[in-house]
């Protein structure tokens, strides 16, 4: 299965928003509802708020996608997630 994010690389919330086609809110409010899946793998630089890749595609693979979880995305599976990044 091809991933959406680069394993290694460190993403900001805006990007992981553009990524999956949702707002940056959205990612936040999914990073808050799950900070025992983020939390140990996000850095701070001042009130910025990175990811790393790696921790991402395991979230999205768990199928812990932003609309099962807020409500507020057009994504509604995996599928639809990387279906969105092709098109882009």
């Amino acid at each position: 299965m091809n991933k959406l994010f680069e394993d290694e690389k460190i993403y900001s919330v805006g990007e992981i928003g553009e990524i999956m086609n949702v707002s940056s809110v959205t990612v936040h409010a999914n990073i808050k509802r799950f900070p025992e899946i983020f939390e140990e793998n996000t850095y701070w630089f001042g009130n910025d708020r990175r990811i790393k890749g790696s921790t991402l595609n395991e979230f999205v693979q768990k199928k812990h996608t932003v609309n099962k979880l807020s409500g507020h995305s057009d994504i509604k599976t995996t599928k639809d997630a990387y279906e969105t990044k092709n098109k882009g």
